[in-house]
């Protein structure tokens, strides 16, 4: 059979205070009325005010505050929800809602059916969830109330009573001060009827005080100011009271249950407890032996202790519930171990503690029969015998003989860490490994270990098939029958344990915890925890699934296939808390031992919930429920806090603000994180909060838009485009306007300068031809003027047709040239031939040209080439198109152009005005032409070429 030095085993969750130091009264005086609600904890400083404890800091209330609203002298009870989540009490002169939305006290005065002002003598007593009435006392009178109708119902009758229980359809008052005795008052439907129940009723009463009551398990017991009562309602007179300490006057003053016991303050014993299953009070005890005016246990069953004048202390029920069993320690326990009768504590520095069979023994160090200053180790070998390891000597203790003796352990010199594994001592001493057979403790064959001995530093898992130890610091060596595999995990090794399902390693190490896989890849498991991080662990056990290890302060386990972990916030460990599993409990060694049950120990909190405490913008709190702002408000301040009073500076924030920053960062609870200069855009903050279980709470979304400046709008920005781009269009099209309106002004010109030029060249060509017909008339050669005459009038109807277009077909312009070269040889009596050669590619009838282009060019070649020479003359026109170029080529063998002959012709009129227009239409149509003249003594070549795309058509 297994022993648990606590005959009480603790099921559930406690809360701590205790070294959080986040609570700092209104006043450390009369500090009670102490309500556990809504995951904050309201503890009264009477005539000051109310203190809302969050766990990340505490919020004052005072009664001079009139912005809050708080009025009254002094506070008269606790606080009580109502369904509509608004919370109850009083002070001696008004009744006091709470708005916790609002974050405000009302103070209200209350008048009974007949109109009448209830001055003073305020107390909530309850409230009713199912008839939504609270039960008040005012004026020395029971009254109900309707929140939501803000008025008196009914009135109950008068009462003594100061301090009031409520449960079922009773309300029991005790009077204190106001006298002896007690009032039980019961309801039958709607009627409630009051008993008064003095020493007349019950003798037990007489003399005595009652101060509360307390209704528990189906029994009534009445707190006096001598003794406890176990009241009998069905028979007063036996009724039996219970004295601390006999013969002397028991003044016990407030009480609370916790599990089945009574935790009662008293004037002048301090705290007292009393078993109600057992009937007896606990032993007295040093914890809190001062004055308690004031307890109060919470819903996690942590027991807050008020002293009327040196403020509140905050406990662990086994602080205060049992004798501590340390040794004067200094240290922290280094292990405990229990086997079939035993259970062990070991202190390496001060001794060491063992239980068997319910009796216990003691041992401090060093004393004459254990002369060492270490024990390095404490291990069980049988019903009897347990082998105990100082640092250079060795000793075997009789449990039956209660006695010492000294052994020597063959090899072993300096002792590190021993282990047992069935029939098998295991020692590290002198950093090498020692085997010994558990009877007779005689050194066994260890050749197996010879290349690894003098690096090794703890034994880890032993098993039949499988060794494990710490080596050369940083290494796990791993022995089998097989093979023996050393792994680096780069942190000096603490502990190990295997999991022979999935054939993995989990290793205890100075860098958290981390897994040897069946691959022997390293992994670690913690380094990167929120709570766990930066911590070292060192025992480590197996079972269900699950790894159990240690830190400095917290236990946690973690699971071997998902690796989730879970941490054990049951208390708030100040030393290393050492632990072994048995079978579904979890024991652990604290002042005292304590053994949880496991499935309740690492139980999912989901009382706690992350919430916003505030945001401020621009440094300024903002209390506006938007989520828009102008671009103005670009920085940003937040406060995110999980509620827990057990142990809030466990528990961490996560949070990051998309789209400008994608990664996580970490935050102490409570603790305010800040973007300033944000810029106009949409976002959203992610916040995500981790308990002090290590399970993630609540995430919270916050979307919210800094709107830009109105100049940065998408509606100026469209607004803006669309005048600029309309003006840039109505620019564009008045430049085009005026493009278009120069470009037709220029042509017009071009035009009239070309009708114009034609219009002199046309009187120019007149003139020669009238000449011609002058010489005709005067030589008497009437059918030849006649003739000429014809043709010449036919040739001045082809120019009048074409001075009227632009452009005029090839076909056309040849006939024109045909006609007037004609006209030139009668006019030269046949003195020179031409002839005019068409290129092949070159479609006369669908090409446009300039009218009259080449005529000029002719011309010059008769007048200054062919007339006048003794020869024949010759002149030859060749017309040949190019892609867009068309080239035409007049060529004679006339007497060539002398330098004197070449500035004549550049300056004759048709040469000038046929270079003009190609020089106008060049300009409108931004392309180039050329005339290029060849000439000798043989004759002249001219060459005209002209990119006509426009008007040469083919």
């Amino acid at each position: 059979m297994k022993f648990v030095f606590l005959s009480w085993v603790i099921c559930i969750q406690f809360n701590s205070l205790f070294s959080q130091q986040n609570y700092f009264f209104c006043n450390k005086e009369f500090n009670s009325f102490f309500t556990d609600i809504n995951n904050d904890i309201w503890i009264a400083s009477a005539g000051h005010g109310w203190n809302q404890y969050r766990g990340i800091d505490t919020k004052h209330f005072l009664n001079s505050d009139s912005i809050l609203g708080l009025k009254g002298s002094f506070i008269q009870s606790k606080l009580f929800r109502d369904k509509r989540w608004q919370y109850w009490s009083s002070t001696y002169e008004y009744l006091v809602k709470y708005d916790p939305i609002l974050i405000k006290f009302y103070s209200t005065k209350l008048f009974d059916n007949n109109g009448k002002e209830l001055i003073n003598g305020y107390h909530v007593l309850d409230y009713s969830d199912a008839d939504d009435l609270l039960i008040i006392r005012a004026n020395n009178a029971l009254y109900t109330y309707e929140p939501d109708k803000a008025k008196i119902k009914n009135h109950l009758g008068h009462t003594l009573g100061n301090f009031f229980t409520t449960w079922q359809d009773t309300i029991a008052a005790a009077p204190w001060i106001n006298g002896e005795g007690f009032e039980l008052w019961n309801r039958n439907k709607q009627t409630w009827s009051k008993s008064y129940i003095t020493a007349s009723t019950c003798s037990l009463l007489k003399g005595r005080k009652v101060t509360k009551i307390l209704h528990f398990e189906q029994n009534i017991w009445l707190i006096t100011d001598d003794g406890l009562i176990l009241y009998n309602l069905q028979a007063p007179n036996k009724s039996i009271v219970y004295k601390y300490i006999l013969g002397e006057r028991n003044s016990l003053i407030d009480a609370d249950i916790l599990d089945h016991k009574i935790i009662m303050g008293s004037d002048d014993h301090g705290l007292v407890i009393f078993d109600t299953r057992k009937r007896n009070f606990l032993p007295n005890f040093t914890k809190f032996s001062k004055r308690v005016n004031y307890v109060f246990v919470d819903k996690h069953n942590r027991l807050w202790l008020s002293n009327a004048t040196s403020g509140v202390s905050t406990f662990y029920p086994y602080e205060v519930m049992h004798q501590t069993l340390n040794l004067n320690r200094k240290t922290t326990w280094k292990c405990i171990k229990e086997s079939t009768n035993y259970q062990v504590l070991l202190d390496e520095e001060n001794g060491f503690i063992i239980t068997k069979e319910g009796k216990k023994r003691k041992f401090n160090i060093p004393n004459p029969k254990l002369p060492v200053t270490i024990i390095k180790g404490i291990e069980i070998l049988d019903d009897d015998r347990l082998l105990i390891c100082g640092l250079f000597d060795n000793y075997i203790y009789s449990w039956n003989n209660n006695s010492l003796k000294k052994i020597k352990l063959e090899g072993a010199y300096q002792v590190q860490d021993v282990a047992i594994t069935k029939n098998k001592v295991t020692l590290i001493a002198d950093n090498k490994i020692w085997k010994y057979d558990i009877q007779r403790l005689r050194l066994e064959n260890i050749s197996k270990y010879t290349k690894y001995q003098g690096a090794f530093q703890f034994v880890c898992f032993q098993s039949d098939s499988l060794n494990t130890y710490s080596h050369s610091s940083t290494h796990l060596l791993i022995s089998s029958k097989k093979t023996d595999t050393l792994v680096d995990v780069k942190s000096f090794v603490n502990n190990a344990t295997f999991v022979p399902l999935t054939k993995e390693h989990f290793v205890s190490t100075n860098n958290g915890l981390v897994k040897i896989d069946k691959y022997l890849k390293v992994i670690h498991l913690t380094k990167n925890h929120e709570i766990l991080n930066g911590f070292a662990t060192f025992d480590i056990f197996y079972q269900d699934s699950w790894i159990y290890a240690n830190t400095s302060n917290h236990i946690f386990r973690i699971h071997d296939t998902t690796n989730e972990i879970q941490i054990l916030d049951v208390f708030e460990f100040k030393n290393v808390p050492r632990f072994y599993l048995d079978n579904q409990n979890i024991v652990l060694a604290l002042d005292t031992v304590v053994s949880l049950k496991i499935a309740s120990a690492f139980e999912p909190n989901h009382k706690y919930q992350m919430q916003l405490d505030y945001i401020k913008v621009n440094e300024i709190l903002f209390n506006q429920k938007t989520d828009k702002f102008d671009f103005t408000q670009s920085s940003f301040e937040w406060k995110y806090y999980i509620g827990n009073t057990h142990l809030p500076n466990q528990c961490k924030i996560k949070y990051r603000l998309l789209p400008i920053d994608t990664t996580w960062h970490l935050k102490m609870n409570g603790e305010p994180f800040k973007y300033n200069q944000l810029q106009p855009n949409k976002y959203i903050l992610q916040v995500k909060g981790m308990n002090s279980d290590g399970r993630w709470v609540n995430q919270i979304q916050f979307p919210f838009t800094i709107s830009p400046p109105w100049y940065q709008t998408i509606w100026f920005t469209m607004l803006f485009t669309f005048c600029v781009g309309s003006l840039i269009i109505l620019l564009y099209k008045w430049r085009i306007r005026q493009i278009k309106h120069k470009y037709t002004i220029q042509t017009e010109i071009s035009n009239l300068q070309r009708s114009a030029l034609q219009a002199q060249m046309n009187p120019h060509f007149i003139f020669n031809c009238l000449n011609s017909i002058q010489n005709f008339i005067m030589q008497n050669e009437k059918l030849e003027a006649m003739d000429y005459l014809n043709r010449f009038a036919n040739l001045i109807r082809q120019n009048l047709d074409a001075s009227t277009s632009s452009t005029i077909l090839l076909s056309d312009e040849l006939d024109m040239l045909k006609n007037y070269i004609e006209l030139e040889q009668m006019r030269f009596n046949h003195a020179f031939d031409y002839a005019i050669h068409i290129g092949d590619k070159l479609d006369i009838g669908s090409t446009y040209i300039p009218p009259l282009l080449i005529q000029p060019f002719v011309e010059n070649a008769i007048l200054h080439g062919v007339a006048g020479i003794e020869e024949r003359g010759k002149i030859q026109i060749d017309i040949s198109k190019v892609h867009q170029y068309l080239y035409i080529h007049i060529i004679d063998n006339g007497r060539g152009i002398t330098d004197h002959q070449k500035d004549k012709m550049h300056k004759s009129h048709a040469m000038k005005i046929t270079s003009q227009r190609l020089d106008y239409i060049n300009s409108a149509k931004d392309k180039l032409y050329n005339i290029n003249t060849t000439s000798s003594e043989k004759g002249t070549h001219i060459t005209i070429s002209v990119y006509l795309p426009d008007v040469v058509k083919s």
